[in-house]
Order: structure tokens, then C-alpha cells, then sequence
């Protein structure tokens, strides 16, 4: 938890909301709804405490597998947009350029159109694109050899993606 400068206000912030397990999910529960929280310690003793200044903010990239009735105590709900194509390779630029790697617009337009709209994906992209360079610059036909090599197409389709897209199409 982290205190504001000059108030009482305390923010928890919770990723990958989505990947709580139920026992946690149902603490925040009454968190969210009455500011006060109760950890169960054993089953002899808990812990609990008032938590009336505190903002919680989940955050995660699947809210369909978060339970309607934790969703529905947040009193706000944001969606961001997904990263577009042209962003992507900006941050792979970015990302080398901070991290000494050499890319050439083409190189980073291919991983970031690769990589599925999401920034972690298109950094381990862009990290595996150097070990296919080894000391050299990563070019346009270094990433399409790199996503070669791992099986993903030039829309960031992989292998097992492939796989459930056949079962579908069969089905």
C-alpha cells in the first residue's frame, strides 16, 4: 500500500484482478462494501481492521472471468483501448533503444504487429528477436525469422492458437 502526499487516503492496487482465488475474492467483498476487513488467521484467531480510507484499484486484461458480484462492488469501471500496431513498435523502440538493442523501423513494425496489442508481449517479442540477432542490429528479416522460429504468425497467432482455430473451424 501506498499513502498520498499530505492525506489519510491509502491505495491497494490489485493485478491480474481475474486470477484471485475465491477465498480472496470474497474478503474483498465485504472490504468494498463496508471499509473493514477480516483476515482469518487460524481457525481460532483473525485479524481485522477499519479500512474506511482506502482506494482499491483492480486491475485486469480478462474482467469475463472476474464474478459479477466482485465487478459489480468496484464503483467505477475504466476500459482502456488496446495498444494499436504503430504504438506497439514505438515501445519496442523505446524498449531497444533503452536496453542497447538496434531495430529498424520494418523489424519493429513486424513485432509490434505481432504482438497481440499488448506492450509485455511485444517487449518478450522484441528480447527474443535479439537472441536471433545475436550482436546484430534486428532487422525485418531477423523478426520474421524470430517468429518463425517460435511458430507465430505475422498477427501473433501461435501454434496452439492455430490448434484451437482448427477444432473451431471442424466444429
Amino acid at each position: 500500500m501506498s499513502q498520498a502526499a499530505d492525506t489519510n487516503v491509502r491505495f491497494l492496487i490489485l493485478e491480474e484482478l481475474h486470477s484471485l482465488k475465491r477465498s480472496l475474492s470474497e474478503l474483498l467483498h465485504s472490504l468494498l462494501e463496508e471499509g473493514k476487513l477480516s483476515l482469518p488467521l487460524t481457525k481460532q484467531f483473525s485479524m481485522s481492521g477499519d479500512m474506511q480510507h482506502l482506494t482499491i484499484i483492480g486491475t485486469t486484461t480478462n474482467p469475463a472471468a472476474i464474478s459479477e458480484p466482485l465487478l459489480q462492488r468496484f464503483g467505477i469501471q475504466l476500459f482502456f483501448q488496446y495498444y494499436s500496431p504503430s504504438e506497439l513498435s514505438d515501445i519496442i523502440q523505446h524498449t531497444g533503444d533503452r536496453h542497447d538493442i538496434t531495430v529498424n523501423d520494418d523489424a519493429a513494425d513486424i513485432l509490434g504487429n505481432a504482438a497481440r496489442s499488448v506492450p509485455r508481449v511485444a517487449n518478450r517479442l522484441l528480447f527474443r528477436a535479439r537472441d536471433v540477432a545475436v550482436r546484430d542490429a534486428i532487422t525485418k528479416s531477423v523478426a520474421v525469422e524470430a517468429l518463425g522460429l517460435w511458430g507465430i504468425t505475422a498477427e501473433g497467432l501461435t501454434v496452439l492458437d492455430k490448434s484451437y482455430l482448427a477444432v473451431l473451424k471442424k466444429h
